[in-house]
């Protein structure tokens, strides 16, 4: 059961299976790599501090990629020490759609809490890879402590 929850914070978390997971996570959680976001679609809602992107959404940082039919992000307020705009929540909704490697993981909406370090996916959440496949009803991704939660779970292990 552990193994099967576990796959899917290595959707969101490890660059590659034959690193330690104690090493990988904080390498991953504080990378400053770009991300590449395309779309039919953006607006920017500058007093709002929002960006939304509508329309065969593909967000890509790093080795993960994940589509979706809308994503909506919220910058955190800004101070007159910042010189950048800072994330703070991502919000994708509509057939979201995450992959890393042969791992994948799907649900109608995905929350990505950047302070707290934590991805929800709601919706009718799935997750597999080769191996098994895991669902529930919510699954809840904590990057920092490398632990996840799926509330109604189910899972499937195939030899």
């Amino acid at each position: 059961m552990i193994r099967g929850i576990l796959f899917l914070l290595l959707i969101l978390a490890a660059p590659s299976l034959a690193e330690d997971a104690s090493n990988f996570s904080e390498k991953e959680i504080k990378s400053n790599k770009p991300i590449q976001i395309t779309s039919k679609k953006m607006m920017v809602f500058n007093l709002e501090k929002i960006m939304t992107f509508e329309g065969d959404v593909k967000v890509v940082k790093g080795d993960l990629t994940m589509t979706s039919n809308r994503v909506k992000i919220h910058f955190k307020e800004q101070s007159s020490t910042l010189k950048r705009q800072e994330i703070s929540v991502i919000e994708a909704e509509g057939n979201v759609h995450l992959i890393r490697g042969n791992r994948e993981a799907k649900a109608e909406r995905a929350e990505y809490q950047q302070d707290a370090e934590t991805i929800v996916l709601t919706g009718s959440p799935e997750g597999w890879d080769n191996q098994y496949k895991v669902s529930g009803t919510k699954m809840t991704i904590f990057l920092k402590q490398d632990r996840s939660i799926v509330e109604g779970s189910k899972i499937l292990f195939t030899p």
